[in-house]
């Protein structure tokens, strides 16, 4: 058998079927190995899938997120319209497109449980913030803005931790043999 380039959707299906079947991430690793020619993005596509009994008890939480991450495209209008008032209009268009995209684009990749996104998601949140209150005057839009990047923050952080415990893309552990180990 040759081996050949990942397809996302195959190894997903894969590792689904693999894990209804009672296959450990070791197992699951060695037969894809034999599949595809990047060891490492198998080893990265397995411990970033997320086990069906993890994301039916953390459905809820991840639901919370997206919702966050949806009323703060609607906050984003607001502040990015006072700000374009502030500096001119041709600011404000670019940015009223560009940050609400952004978090439609994580609350996408967040429904499908991709994650690579959650760290992203509140890391960026946490930059957003800093941006946000360096341009807002009033108390109330800042103590807004301030709940709902705390609560994304720390949800995004939370569920990356509960969903994907074994996803570390810098410090994947290899044998001797050079194989990544994943149990």
């Amino acid at each position: 058998m040759s081996k050949k380039s990942i397809d996302r959707k195959e190894i997903q299906q894969s590792i689904h079927e693999g894990r209804a079947l009672g296959k450990s991430d070791q197992e699951l690793y060695e037969a894809l190995t034999q599949m595809y020619f990047d060891k490492k993005a198998v080893a990265l596509f397995i411990t970033g899938t997320v086990m069906a009994e993890l994301k039916d008890k953390y459905k809820l939480y991840n639901n919370i997120l997206i919702g966050l991450l949806g009323l703060s495209v609607l906050f984003k209008f607001y502040v990015i319209l006072s700000i374009g008032i502030q500096h001119g209009k041709s600011a404000a268009l670019f940015l009223l497109l560009l940050f609400p995209l952004l978090s439609i684009y994580f609350m996408y990749e967040l429904a499908r449980y991709n994650a690579s996104m959650y760290r992203v998601c509140g890391i960026l949140a946490l930059f957003g913030l800093n941006r946000i209150i360096k341009h807002l005057d009033n108390p109330t839009d800042i103590a807004i803005n301030l709940v709902f990047t705390i609560a994304v923050v720390g949800l995004a952080f939370y569920l990356d931790h509960k969903m994907f415990p074994k996803y570390r893309p810098m410090s994947l552990k290899k044998n001797e043999q050079g194989e990544y180990e994943l149990g």
